[in-house]
């Protein structure tokens, strides 16, 4: 291969350069300015012989179809091609490289720098034959020639650029810039000397070569498939195709003996031929003069066509000849290309001046694009194409008649009522054909138009067009004269083009800013937009909350059922009245601005199956399902479109899938965008998008609130009770939908409380609840720390509703554990005499709560956390022992924490909490049963008696200068429904068998001392004891409660039937002390005659070993008890019995100490 370099001093062409021998031109105007002066430059005679006859049309569309002439900054460059003869280029995908090949057989490999606004040639070269198709790929240059082969070149690309080279890519200092380092014979279909009519003469140029993209390995999933790449191919080889003929080849770089495959596709010669950027490497896009788009699949076995557009034996220039078309599509396939964002459209630039995209979701057997484009004032055939690298809507061409057009494509309203719904008018839009089952019934009634963003003009015709991310968008363009241009869309020109969906100025700018990807221009926008909501939500928190305080006198006189109601219907109000929700059209429009949208891959879509499949399919085109058995002969064609004919109204359906695909994936950001890392780079940006989050989910969660309260609104309550949960429009739970986002809410109200107001997050939560309680328990509790975790710190009175739900029902809710007759018959007289008994409303128990809350937070929020480990207890299961020793420890351990938190807590006395008795550490009732169910049956009477103490007494009389605290008044627990139901147990279960232990043991006693076991002696007096010194009132252990009717008496017909019983039932306090004395020296009278029994040391240790429990549980309880009244912190109503019982324990105490440090006498 000879070399001759080209010089480079003389290569470089300046903007505003007329040197000698250089073809330049410039799309610039005299001043040297970046734009096309159209006042003084001939827009339509320059363009062709036949001007004078355009000049009439072009004026009519030249204001509307014209992209902005200002928008784009251009740089043309003249090739030093003496033949004038260039045909392809390819764009290095790592470096501002371009390789340009020509015809000639002198001077005919071109590589330019393109480095600014600059295009300068670095080298040029002779190749052996003319170049007609190139094809980059890193380091590697592959070329077509006119001999059926195709050479690979490796490049110096670091020595052509002037950089050190940093992996190797340089082999020596001295050695050429570029070296052939293989040649690949293709073949082809039969030659012949003679065509037949209408066919084209076979030729032996290598029309197109691709590098495959990089590939896995994709096993086998089917009989008719086999694995691709083969395995004999490495990771690292670099496979590539090359069309010669109706023929592709496609070979792995590493070997040249043999192809890997060889595939013919057509009996005309291929133009174009294409890998499918995003499928795994086993897609193959064609399209020639016959006029027919083939897709390959190398996977299948035998013939690998599996999709193509039209009829063999009815298309091409056959047909055109014989005066048969099919609908436009018999013309000449010039240029095929894959859109880089959604892997199942593909485009085709053909002879008749138009850009057909298919959805390969569907079948083409008829010839039906899902959308076309052409230039109404286009004459001229589409040579190239190419998508844009940063767009999904952008579509660049090059055409036969000197142009350069950038379109773009967009769903418009549609106001037509009848006709065609995809038929290009002069208007541009452009949809499915009538004839290919369009109409206009559509009830979105939504095209597609293709609007022009810019466009420029060249010296002839342009035949290759390359698009790079080069600051923004870049498309290079090459005439078949040597003329090389670099077309950069500015952001003015994309802003111009951009889709407008919101209202108002400010955000059109926005629009335009993201649509130009200047991301932070755009986040400002957003930033504006929440400072203002901040601003109204704040201004409307302090009004509410003067209006609660202002309002909570009148509603505490309310019936309960009447609060109910009203408080749902304000909830629901106040959920709607939020600022958020005035613009929540607006979010939800900047969420789908700034959504960073997946990357489409190839497990998203598969081809249709051989069968006529108008509907899209769900299955993956990895999966290898879609491969037909067998090959898609003309006998097959005719079937699929004998089929398709018969059924108008699918083909609509896939170009209305086009039109939902184009409408979600053209706005905004592509599929695969990295706005994560644009933000990460940039914090405005990321404090906009997570502001504008917080704000989306919060509509997201006020409308799922909607719609859960228009699911049950619209059943009635015996019907609601066993409805399936409410759910949404996508088929899913809506409490599923909302557990979705729990991090993402914990985290946001952290972060801004008062977006998220309390009443929705308590709907939100009580959604939850019903379906999956841990869950629901969860998420409140992670609330409730977000707000006491807030920087500043904030009040967390406002979480009164939701800590209500959370706990409920708390123990000042009316009890619902007891049953309806049961609750009937205590009605009126209450279950303790002497005890007025409040039936609270919602707003009085949330004011308990409230006072809680102001309090200690932090123990509140610990009940929320005992009340999830006490269900997960439950939920658990096993033995009903084990359950109840569970719950029993948890709620000591609870006890002890409260006692901490209450400890560093200034308004501790304000609360009705004492963390020596577990029952009254949590205001959740649930709670509160569970635990004093679970000692019952382990016989802790005394625990029991001590716990529920509470709700037995009367409040102590407080001065009316106090104020008003929960502990007073009727925030003593006794004056709530709960007391009920534990008074009624007290009396009726726990009293009566304390009693009956102690008589158990008195009798014993009183018959033979030595025959009862020292462990009952034991646990008898703990209890006594126990129970004698921790009750804090005279009258904690007198009841008096009324008994239900009898079972079975409310049928029969006598009088006293529904007559009720007065029980009363006492453990007097003087009856305790004498049963410790008597209990205790029968005690001490065993231990004695253990000692005595014998002399050894084994007697001595038993007695010490039956004391010593006994000695340390009573020394714990007289000590804290000692602490206790030293501190004065509880209240004692019997202060003096409880001291002279202290006394007494004290000096039983003394009286164990020698049996349990007892050792035998010499």
């Amino acid at each position: 291969m000879a070399a001759g370099v080209y010089e480079t001093t003389s290569a470089r062409l300046s903007l505003g350069s007329n040197a000698s021998g250089s073809r330049r031109h410039s799309l610039l105007s005299n001043d040297g300015s970046l734009h096309l002066d159209t006042s003084s430059y001939d827009y339509a005679n320059s363009w062709s012989l036949h001007g004078d006859k355009l000049s009439r049309w072009r004026r009519t569309y030249i204001a509307s179809e014209t992209g902005d002439a200002e928008g784009v900054q251009s740089t043309s460059l003249a090739l030093p091609d003496e033949s004038r003869f260039t045909t392809c280029m390819a764009m290095s995908e790592d470096q501002p490289l371009l390789a340009v090949g020509s015809g000639s057989y002198d001077t005919n490999m071109f590589f330019v720098q393109s480095l600014d606004d600059q295009l300068d040639v670095k080298a040029s070269f002779a190749s052996k034959f003319p170049i007609y198709s190139l094809a980059f790929q890193s380091n590697l240059l592959m070329a077509g020639t006119d001999r059926n082969t195709s050479v690979l070149y490796k490049v110096d690309r670091a020595r052509l650029l002037g950089y050190a080279s940093e992996n190797g890519e340089s082999d020596s200092e001295d050695g050429p810039l570029v070296k052939c380092v293989g040649t690949y014979k293709n073949k082809a279909a039969k030659s012949i000397d003679i065509a037949a009519p209408g066919n084209h003469v076979p030729t032996r140029r290598v029309a197109c070569v691709a590098f495959s993209p990089p590939f896995t390995q994709a096993p086998p999933t089917s009989q008719q498939q086999s694995a691709w790449p083969p395995a004999s191919v490495q990771s690292t080889s670099a496979l590539f195709l090359s069309c010669l003929g109706g023929v592709i080849n496609v070979w792995d770089a590493t070997r040249n003996q043999h192809a890997l495959r060889v595939e013919k596709v057509s009996n005309q010669p291929l133009s174009s031929a294409a890998w499918s950027l995003q499928s795994p490497s086993n897609l193959i896009a064609a399209g020639g003069v016959d006029g027919v788009v083939n897709v390959l699949d190398l996977r299948r076995r035998g013939k690998a066509v599996a999709w193509r557009t039209a009829l063999p034996e009815s298309a091409g220039y056959g047909a055109w000849l014989s005066g048969r078309e099919t609908n436009g599509d018999g013309w000449g396939i010039n240029d095929v290309a894959w859109s880089p964002f959604v892997p199942y459209w593909l485009a085709s630039a053909g002879e008749n001046g138009q850009v057909n995209v298919w959805d390969l979701r569907f079948s083409a057997a008829n010839g039906a694009a899902v959308t076309t484009l052409r230039h109404p004032t286009n004459y001229g055939s589409i040579k190239s194409l190419a998508w844009s690298p940063t767009h999904v809507d952008l579509i660049s061409t090059g055409t036969s008649d000197k142009s350069w057009w950038l379109h773009s494509l967009r769903v418009e309203e549609s106001e037509e009522t009848d006709g065609a719904l995809g038929s290009a008018g002069k208007d541009g839009t452009n949809a499915s054909d009538s004839a290919n089952g369009g109409s206009a019934k559509s009830t979105e009634r939504r095209t597609v138009r293709a609007a022009v963003v810019s466009d420029r003009r060249a010296a002839e015709d342009i035949g290759s067009v390359v698009s790079v991310c080069a600051k923004g968008n870049t498309f290079y363009t090459l005439s078949s004269c040597g003329d090389l241009y670099a077309h950069r869309v500015t952001q003015n020109a994309l802003s111009s083009a951009a889709i407008q969906r919101i209202n108002g100025e400010t955000f059109h700018r926005a629009e335009s800013a993201v649509y130009s990807r200047d991301i932070k221009s755009a986040a400002e926008t957003v930033l504006g937009l929440m400072d203002r909501l901040k601003e109204e939500t704040d201004h409307t928190a302090v009004i509410s909350r003067q209006a609660q305080s202002g309002g909570s006198n009148t509603n505490s006189s309310s019936s309960s059922s009447g609060h109910a109601d009203t408080d749902i219907d304000s909830a629901l109000a106040d959920i709607q009245s939020h600022p958020v929700m005035k613009h929540a059209e607006t979010i939800k429009s900047l969420c789908d601005l700034f959504k960073a949208k997946p990357k489409l891959t190839s497990a998203a879509w598969t081809l249709p199956p051989p069968s006529v499949a108008l509907a899209p399919t769900n299955s993956s085109i990895a999966d290898g399902q879609s491969a037909p058995a067998t090959p898609l002969d003309a006998e097959t064609f005719k079937a699929m479109a004998s089929a398709s004919s018969s059924n108008k109204s699918k083909p609509s359906a896939a170009y209305m899938e086009f039109v939902d695909d184009l409408d979600v994936f053209g706005y905004g950001l592509p599929p695969g965008y990295p706005l994560e890392a644009t933000a990460l780079r940039d914090p405005l940006v990321w404090q906009a998008l997570e502001k504008l989050n917080m704000a989306n989910l919060r509509v997201k969660l006020a409308n799922i609130v909607m719609m859960a309260d228009d699911e049950s609104s619209s059943a009635d309550g015996a019907a609601a009770a066993g409805k399936a949960p409410p759910k949404g429009p996508d088929g899913r739970p809506l409490w599923k939908s909302v557990m979705d986002r729990e991090k993402q809410i914990v985290q946001y109200v952290k972060a801004d409380p008062s977006l998220f107001d309390a009443r929705l997050l308590r709907r939100v939560v009580k959604l939850i609840l019903p379906h999956d309680c841990i869950a629901g328990l969860s998420l409140g509790l992670g609330i409730c720390q977000a707000y006491l975790e807030h920087t500043p710190p904030i009040s967390c009175s406002e979480l009164d509703g939701l800590v209500h739900v959370l706990l409920f029902p708390t123990v000042f809710d009316t009890d619902t554990s007891v049953s309806q007759a049961a609750s009937n018959s205590a009605q009126g007289s209450g279950d303790m005499a002497a005890r007025a008994v409040v039936t609270p409303d919602v707003p009085m128990v949330r004011q308990r709560i409230r006072e809680f809350l102001v309090s200690c937070p932090e123990v509140v929020f610990e009940m929320i956390r005992l009340e999830m480990k006490v269900q997960e207890a439950v939920l658990r299961g096993g033995e009903q022992s084990q359950v109840a020793e569970a719950i029993v420890s948890t709620m000591k351990d609870h006890a002890r924490v409260v006692g901490k938190l209450l400890g560093r807590s200034k308004d501790r006395d304000r609360v009705q909490i004492h963390p020596a008795y577990p029952a009254t550490t949590t205001m959740s009732a649930s709670a509160v049963r569970m635990y004093l169910n679970a000692i019952v049956p382990m016989r802790s009477y005394d625990e029991y008696l001590v716990n529920t103490q509470w709700w037995r007494v009367l409040p102590p009389k407080t001065p009316s200068d106090e104020g008003h605290a929960v502990g007073t008044d009727h925030g003593w627990l006794s004056s709530y429904p709960l007391a009920r139901m534990l008074n009624r147990q007290t009396a009726t279960i726990v009293i009566p068998r304390f009693r009956k232990q102690i008589d158990v043991v008195l009798a014993t006693i009183q018959k033979e001392p030595l025959s009862l076991e020292p462990r009952l002696y034991r646990d008898t007096l703990v209890k006594v004891a126990r129970t004698s010194l921790l009750m804090r009132y005279d009258h904690a252990l007198q009841f008096a409660v009324t008994s239900a009717p009898k079972k079975g008496s409310e049928g029969s017909g006598s009088s006293d039937a529904h007559q009720q019983s007065v029980v009363t039932t006492s453990i007097p306090p003087n009856l305790l002390s004498s049963v410790f004395d008597e209990i205790g020296s029968a005690f001490l009278m065993v231990l004695e005659a253990l000692t005595r029994h014998t002399g050894h040391r084994d007697s001595h240790k038993r007695a010490a070993s039956e004391a010593t429990p006994l000695r340390d549980a009573l020394a714990v309880l007289v000590e804290s008890e000692g602490r206790r009244s030293a501190r004065g912190q509880e209240f004692d109503e019997a202060a003096d019995v409880r001291r002279a019982d202290m006394a007494a324990v004290a000096r039983y105490l003394r009286q164990l100490e020698q049996y349990a440090d007892a050792t035998p006498t010499e």
